[in-house]
């Protein structure tokens, strides 16, 4: 048990800080033999901050870290200043960067980001369409009133206002519905897809952002309704000249593209992400147990043997890096060439546990040989293009002579060679990576990696739980499956992909609305013509037909626009995955006949209901 004092309160961080925590510590006290320690060392687990001037070359600082750190880390234990990368990380841009070392909270691809507002700017377009289209659809049917308003002395104006006023009204109402609907499910929406980003409904760039939307939909909706008012026609003119609706014919085709583009969007990213989910990754990562140990002692060994006798444990073994974990980076110098590689540290039997294969060991004990590296079969092909076999499996790499004795590593020991595996997201290509594989003397890992039978997770988990309160008195019980954590590697796809298939359904509902209003107009303009068709002895399914085929035409236009504009940005997307599924032609094709048959669908629901009228209704109509 260990005592503090509470010597103040901090005010939390903003919700969207990289940093979090509960309690700060000093780093005098207990806790200062520790920090000394890591300190004292050329690798310390904590995060240094530099501000810095705005002129400065990023670059030319990172090239320059080492020639700035000689002096004070130059006799520091730890691995050669040669073989660690320098890198700075801004801030400002940190969660947009995936992979970072110490990094606790989730990040968002800023693909992935610049997607859901193009997503955004799309359904938004979507909406202002339909309103135009139902506004014009409106328009024309009320024509014969507007002209008699235009002969009794009414302008241009009066209409636009007309127009205006009742746009404002439903775009008022439509702005008030989704600010509640975002107020009911804020909180809903920040747990389950924004990483606890919430809007902040008192922040007045907030409310200058709706008020200036407001205004420019309901000016741009009103203005593309009206444009027939720009005509200049005398009301004879107007009176004579047939119905018709020409603006809203490109404004649906638009539609019909942005909801093709949409499904076949989505479509891609649940291939893409059922992909990854059937990818082999070289090694088995089902049912392992990652229990995180509070010390660092050797009483993880003695964990481990207590493990080993719980039944429904197939195996287990200390790490402390494991596959999707933060790994850290080196280079191997040898020869007068530079090996760069990412490696983490575990025992034997952690690989056993993880099932990844072996190629083949070099050292004459086997599986048993420690204080060396397991090295990839990528980073084993790499080395051999310089050195020969012999050379690798006996750690016999040439030292420049104008190295001096201890710069760089050289005395690099391959205790053997491990099939390739993915030891990051399938974002990344496999890379030279290693495990070194230390003297358990020498170092203690901080994790338990432990296989389970499924069948028996819920009580081998309470009896690890018993067993480390025996053996960790009065520490908290922390584990996680690994593939949980494999699947975090994802959270910024499977977000996009919820938001795809919310927005897709949306859109077709969006759109399907205004197919209903057009379609309803277009029936009732040509009900003469279905009359006359009718009498003459043509058949519901002809008629149906007749009055379908013009919507088809428009999702065929509609098709052979968004299919290579969809296939570009797929294309955009799937660079972010170094191993991804092939674009197939049938996503696009798929999209179409999705989109197609909505279309048939909701346009026969009111085609239906003319084609089957009495004939003489339909020409007494007229």
């Amino acid at each position: 048990m260990i005592s503090f004092y509470i010597t103040g309160i901090v005010e939390p961080l903003p919700e969207n800080s990289h940093i979090r925590y509960e309690m700060l510590l000093s780093q005098k006290g207990h806790f200062g033999p520790t920090v000394d320690i890591l300190k004292s060392r050329k690798v310390f687990g904590g995060l240094i901050y530099l501000k810095l001037f705005p002129s400065t070359n990023i670059s030319e600082l990172e090239t320059s870290f080492q020639t700035k750190l000689t002096p004070y880390l130059e006799d520091a234990p730890g691995p050669p200043l040669d073989a660690i990368n320098h890198k700075l990380q801004a801030v400002y841009d940190i969660h947009f960067t995936p992979g970072l070392n110490n990094e606790a909270q989730p990040t968002i691809r800023r693909s992935s980001l610049h997607i859901l507002l193009l997503v955004g700017l799309i359904m938004l377009a979507i909406a202002i369409m339909n309103s135009v289209i139902i506004h014009i659809a409106r328009i024309n049917f009320n024509r014969i009133p507007t002209l008699i308003i235009r002969f009794h002395g009414g302008t241009k104006l009066h209409l636009f206002v007309q127009t205006f006023i009742e746009v404002f009204i439903s775009a008022a109402i439509a702005f008030a519905i989704a600010i509640f609907l975002l107020l009911v499910f804020n909180d809903t929406l920040a747990h389950n897809l924004f990483v606890n980003w919430t809007i902040s409904f008192q922040d007045s760039a907030f409310l200058i952002f709706v008020f200036s939307l407001f205004v420019v939909i309901t000016l741009l909706i009103s203005v593309m309704s009206s444009a027939y008012l720009l005509k200049n026609e005398t009301i004879l003119r107007e009176a004579t000249r047939p119905k018709g609706i020409k603006l809203a014919v490109p404004l649906v085709v638009f539609q019909f593209i942005m909801v093709i583009g949409l499904v076949g969007f989505a479509l891609l990213i649940n291939k893409q992400m059922n992909f990854v989910a059937d990818k082999d990754l070289g090694y088995t990562s089902e049912n392992v147990l990652i229990v995180k140990v509070p010390q660092q002692n050797a009483k993880i060994y003695d964990f481990r043997a207590e493990l080993l006798n719980i039944p429904g444990i197939i195996n287990a073994g200390t790490a402390h890096h494991y596959p999707g974990y933060r790994l850290q980076d080196m280079n191997f110098t040898s020869g007068g060439y530079t090996f760069p590689f990412k490696f983490g540290f575990l025992d034997t039997d952690a690989t056993e546990t993880l099932n990844t294969g072996i190629v083949e060991y070099f050292a004459a004990s086997g599986r048993d040989a420690t204080d060396g590296w397991l090295i990839n079969s990528t980073f084993y092909n790499q080395l051999r293009e310089r050195f020969t076999h012999e050379q690798i499996a006996t750690g016999d790499f040439p030292v420049d002579e104008s190295q001096a004795e201890g710069e760089g590593i050289t005395h690099f020991v391959v205790l053997g060679v491990m099939k390739d595996f993915h030891y990051a997201s399938l974002h990344s290509e496999i890379e030279n990576f290693a495990f070194f594989i230390p003297r358990p003397e020498d170092r203690f890992n901080r994790f338990m990696l432990v296989r389970i039978q499924q069948s028996k997770s819920r009580e081998v988990i309470s009896i690890i739980e018993k067993k480390m309160a025996e053996i960790y008195p009065g520490q908290p019980f922390s584990y996680s499956f690994l593939q949980t954590e494999l699947n975090q590697e994802y959270a910024s796809e499977k977000t996009l992909l919820q938001l795809i298939n919310i927005f897709s359904v949306l859109a077709i509902l969006i759109a399907g609305m205004g197919l209903v209003g057009l379609s309803i107009f277009m029936t009732e303009k040509r009900t003469k013509e279905i009359g006359i068709r009718k009498v003459n002895g043509a058949s519901v399914h002809e008629i149906m037909q007749m009055l379908n085929l013009v919507f088809i035409r428009w999702v065929g236009i509609a098709f052979i626009v968004a299919t290579p504009v969809s296939w570009y940005v797929a294309e955009i997307w799937l660079h972010n995955f170094a191993y991804k599924t092939r674009l197939s032609w049938w996503i696009f094709v798929l999209s179409g006949i999705i989109t197609l048959c909505i279309v048939v669908i909701t346009v026969s629901w009111q085609t239906f209901k003319v084609a089957r009228r009495n004939p003489v209704e339909a020409l007494r109509y007229e």
